[in-house]
């Protein structure tokens, strides 16, 4: 008597296995979907400032100013030659 490819132990292990790498490529698809970039980027000087212009302590012109040099530090050197 044949056995058929559905009757044998591969199956289980090639059902396993495949379930396996589809959870852990969708776990890294939404961990990679839900944190954008903008969001990354954000430095704690940054999320500082952001507060304070919220709680109304710095004004529109100087939170912009401090934002533009906070932006413009996190520039990486141009390298030497």
């Amino acid at each position: 008597m044949m056995f058929g490819w559905h009757e044998t132990p591969w199956m289980w292990v090639s059902m396993v296995l495949f379930g396996s790498v589809f959870v852990v490529l969708a776990f890294y698809a939404v961990k990679a979907l839900s944190n954008p970039t903008a969001e990354k980027s954000r430095t704690p000087a940054r999320e500082i400032l952001e507060q304070r212009f919220a709680r109304g302590e710095i004004s529109v012109e100087e939170y912009r100013a401090r934002r533009e040099t906070l932006a413009s530090t996190r520039t990486p050197p141009a390298p030497s030659s």
